[in-house]
C-alpha cells in the first residue's frame, strides 16, 4: 500500500521500509487487519518521516541520532537511514539484526525484533 502511487504518491522503496520501521509495524500484516493504535502509528510515521525525508535531502533519522552517527565519522550512505540498506547491521531500538527481505519484488529492510508480528 505503502508504494502505491494512487494511494500515496511519492513513496519509494526506502521511505517504505523507513515509515513501516518507525511505526513498529510487520510489513506482511495488511492495513484492514491492523488495530486502531497500529493504523495510527502508521499514519503519524507516514507524515512524521516523508517530511523528514523533504526537509533534509533524504535523511530519515532523527537530528540527535543523526548528530551520534556523523561524530562517530560515518558518512552519509551509512548515516541516512535507521533500516534502509543496513541488513546484517544492529536495530538502534532492540538491537536485534536488520534484514533484508523482498516484497513485490522489491527489497524492504526490517526489524525482526521491533516489527514481528
Amino acid at each position: 500500500l505503502l508504494l502505491d502511487q494512487r494511494f500515496l504518491a511519492g513513496n519509494g522503496n526506502y521511505l517504505r521500509s523507513e515509515i513501516l520501521w518507525s511505526a513498529a509495524v510487520d510489513p506482511a500484516a495488511r492495513p484492514g487487519a491492523l488495530p486502531p493504535s497500529a493504523l495510527e502509528r502508521l499514519a503519524m510515521a507516514t507524515l512524521r518521516i516523508a517530511r523528514r525525508s523533504y526537509r533534509t535531502g533524504g535523511i530519515t533519522v532523527p537530528a540527535k541520532r543523526l548528530a551520534r552517527l556523523r561524530s562517530r565519522g560515518l558518512r552519509y550512505p551509512r548515516y541516512r537511514f535507521n533500516v534502509f540498506g543496513r541488513e546484517g547491521d544492529a536495530c538502534y531500538r532492540c538491537d536485534s539484526v536488520i534484514e533484508r527481505r523482498s516484497m513485490g519484488s522489491r527489497n524492504l529492510f526490517v526489524c525482526p525484533g521491533c516489527q514481528a508480528a
